[in-house]
């Protein structure tokens, strides 16, 4: 113990603060090692990422929309009908109960797709052969202002190709024509168009 205390004091304090500083690390190393290898585990393979991606389903379809038609004449059951705004008038008069045995079939469009507010009105052979005279003293049945295609626009006095695609455009926009006289707001057409037209016209 004295040949120690003898090193000790004999020795350079230089020689001593570094040999103390060179132990702290020493140690301070074993202990940092030690704490790895008791907070590491045993598994050296990563956790596999386990969090779930929701998934949704998108459509490229919008949903239809929900819509009233209203269907005249000649079907087993007129009335008001709730449709899809993809539907076709053919569905919706087999909602009805059918044609009748009157009905003049051949008057409606059975491919055209329904809107809301549409009227649909399936004609008789009686109103078939009451025909309203053109303007070239011809005869033929009244334009459904709601259900007539370019070419039948186009069938009319003063329409040509131009105000046939504006009224089918604003009757789209701006849906079913109440009355006849509902024409006027479409651009193109004034008075005196509409008074040429108004004997060959009916929205049902």
């Amino acid at each position: 113990m004295d040949r120690v205390k003898r090193f000790i004091l004999n020795t350079d304090k230089g020689i001593l603060i570094k040999a103390g500083i060179a132990c702290i690390i020493i140690t301070a190393l074993i202990l940092y090692i030690f704490y790895e290898d008791k907070t590491s585990g045993s598994s050296l393979v990563p956790e596999e990422n386990t969090s779930e991606w929701e998934v949704t389903g998108s459509s490229d379809e919008a949903a239809a929309e929900e819509i009233k038609v209203d269907i005249k004449g000649e079907v087993a059951y007129p009335g008001v009908y709730t449709a899809s705004s993809d539907q076709r008038v053919e569905e919706i008069i087999n909602e009805a109960g059918g044609i009748t045995a009157e009905a003049a079939v051949d008057q409606v469009n059975l491919a055209q797709r329904v809107h809301d507010e549409m009227v649909i009105h399936v004609p008789s052979s009686v109103e078939e052969e009451a025909q309203e005279p053109d303007a070239e003293g011809n005869s033929g049945p009244a334009v459904n202002m709601n259900q007539a295609e370019k070419e039948e626009w186009e069938s009319l006095p003063g329409i040509g190709p131009a105000k046939a695609e504006a009224i089918i455009q604003y009757r789209e926009e701006n849906g079913p024509f109440q009355k006849k006289e509902d024409i006027i707001n479409v651009p193109g057409i004034g008075e005196k168009t509409f008074e040429s037209l108004q004997d060959l016209l009916s929205t049902y």
